[in-house]
């Protein structure tokens, strides 16, 4: 499943298991899940 973050109005999706492990410090660094 894609995750998908938005920031600035710029979405991206990062499918990567990668991005699961960091989905805390992205939120941490202004990223929304959306």
């Amino acid at each position: 499943m894609a995750i998908t973050y938005q920031k600035v109005g710029k979405n991206t999706e990062d499918p990567t298991p990668f991005a699961n492990r960091l989905s805390g410090e992205l939120e941490e660094a202004g990223f929304v899940r959306i």
